[in-house]
């Protein structure tokens, strides 16, 4: 195969329009805004951990593997090109990042703010998109469906089965731009003509001083049900902020997560999501 075919038919098509070269032009496009640099200054000697979990052999028959590697530079350099130019410069721009940094700014501080049902908006569409980019920094475990991505673009709110908390957090471990993020796909039966059908599930935990924003998703209505025997997000102070459900949420919260807390939440989601298939 050429040089960039591979690119041209697949790898190079944006994760929201779809579109690939020479339709449009390919861009580098960061996990982590760039203008977060103010608040998490970067210099020669910061490195991250990048961690990959796996099943060692059948998806959700055998045991899972966590690999870590530490990798230079600050996670806030974290570069994916899997956007494309236009998206990059316009709505992903205008539309997302540009109206949630002056909401993301005092929440990453800690100083006073009252979230509106509008300004949570802002804010679960804004942690969507990073969990949708985040996952791209391993592109061959992907599992958010492209109607996922194509429902955000064309709706600027999370998709069907996207629910997101926040926190405010008041550790170390968690709060240099962290992501934790686990994702498996499911397989069941479809109830229409048997079929199966491809679900997914993903849990992710992002880090930003003293926000800590909490996102699930799932394609399969049923999982939340199966999830409530691990408990929800809110048992640990977190509030919903996606489906909005309190017309203000106070910040910083009263009541605030340590690093015991955080690790614990992380723990119990990753051994569920990481056990053994649950039955219909």
């Amino acid at each position: 195969m050429a040089k960039g075919a591979a690119f041209k038919s697949g790898l190079g098509r944006c994760i929201f329009c779809k579109r690939q070269p020479p339709d449009v032009v390919m861009s580098k496009e960061h996990v982590f805004p760039d203008w977060l640099r103010q608040i998490f200054p970067r210099s020669e000697g910061t490195t991250h951990t990048l961690g990959v979990m796996e099943w060692a052999g059948s998806p959700g028959r055998s045991p899972a593997r966590e690999t870590r590697k530490q990798r230079p530079g600050h996670s806030g350099t974290k570069k994916i090109r899997r956007v494309c130019k236009t998206c990059n410069e316009t709505w992903l721009s205008n539309k997302i990042e540009k109206i949630a940094k002056p909401i993301l700014a005092p929440l990453i501080s800690g100083e006073k703010i009252e979230l509106d049902a509008a300004r949570q908006r802002i804010l679960a569409t804004w942690a969507a998109k990073t969990v949708m980019t985040a996952e791209q920094m391993h592109p061959n475990k992907v599992v958010i469906h492209q109607a996922e991505r194509t429902w955000l673009k064309e709706n600027l709110a999370p998709p069907a089965g996207w629910n997101v908390w926040v926190g405010t957090y008041n550790g170390f471990a968690w709060g240099e731009l962290a992501v934790q993020q686990h994702a498996g796909l499911l397989r069941f039966p479809a109830v229409d003509d048997g079929n199966p059908a491809e679900h997914n599930l993903v849990f992710t935990i992002l880090g930003m001083r003293h926000l800590m924003l909490v996102v699930t998703s799932s394609t399969w209505p049923r999982m939340w049900e199966i999830m409530e025997s691990v408990g929800s997000p809110s048992a640990l102070c977190l509030s919903r902020i996606w489906p909005v459900v309190q017309a203000s949420v106070s910040w910083p919260r009263p009541i605030v997560l340590t690093d015991a807390d955080a690790d614990q939440m992380a723990d119990a989601y990753r051994a569920r999501i990481w056990a053994q298939p649950v039955k219909r």
